[in-house]
């Protein structure tokens, strides 16, 4: 992207621009793993048969964000073959410092199950998937995927925990002006970077019913890390 002025390119434009710049490209057919068309056929599956026989006691989540009970969860894995562990999940985010203080992020994706065509997530969206500022830190942000948190909760609702709440939140953003900003506003000091991330994911559950984590660093080497999905 140092090739160009803009900041964010997207499906045929990001193609063309790629040929222009020497990028090899390859077919898009080719980046649909064995593993993704399972998890999609499960998907499909599993909203049938739920539609079929909706369950009458849902452990609907609450309107100030509250989490699932022990009751309506289960901690096993979707029951898919070809590397759904938990070792295995889709998105994979990193902070870093160097030794003169930069920060950097980065964050990648999965996806989401079942997405509709021409959906972005929030992961290439500075501020929402990943946000970085040498005179702050750095903040990288996920949620979940929407079929793992359906098949944890045995619920029919579009999962809170996936890229969109944390667009409409700005979360890695928001993560860093809580840091650097919002406590010495109200006099009290600035908030460590673990109360940040902490302060916005609750904020992100009691403002749009969200679901995610972030992991954040500091130009002098003070972390946070926070989740509040049961898949991390």
């Amino acid at each position: 992207m140092d090739k160009t002025e803009h900041c964010l390119l997207i499906a045929t434009g990001a193609e063309d621009f790629a040929r222009e710049v020497g990028i090899e490209l390859v077919a898009n057919e080719s980046l649909v793993h064995e593993w993704a068309q399972k998890r999609l056929n499960a998907y499909k599956t599993f909203e049938r048969t739920i539609s079929e026989d909706k369950p009458r006691n849902t452990g609907a989540i609450g309107s100030h964000g509250s989490t699932p009970t022990a009751t309506t969860t289960t901690t096993t894995d979707p029951p898919l073959s070809g590397g759904t562990g938990s070792s295995e999940h889709d998105t994979v985010g990193a902070v870093a410092i160097d030794s003169r203080g930069n920060c950097a992020v980065a964050t990648s994706t999965g996806g989401i199950t079942a997405k509709r065509v021409g959906r972005v997530g929030d992961s290439p969206i500075v501020g929402a998937g990943g946000y970085a500022d040498n005179t702050s830190g750095a903040v990288s942000t996920t949620g979940t995927d929407v079929l793992e948190l359906q098949l944890m909760i045995m619920y029919v609702f579009w999962a809170k925990g996936h890229g969109e709440a944390l667009m409409r939140t700005c979360l890695a953003r928001h993560v860093m002006y809580e840091f650097t900003a919002e406590g010495r506003a109200a006099g009290t000091g600035r908030f460590t970077l673990q109360q940040a991330v902490d302060k916005s994911l609750d904020m992100m559950a009691d403002r749009v019913d969200g679901y995610g984590g972030a992991i954040a660093v500091a130009p002098g080497g003070e972390v946070g890390v926070g989740f509040t999905t049961p898949m991390m």
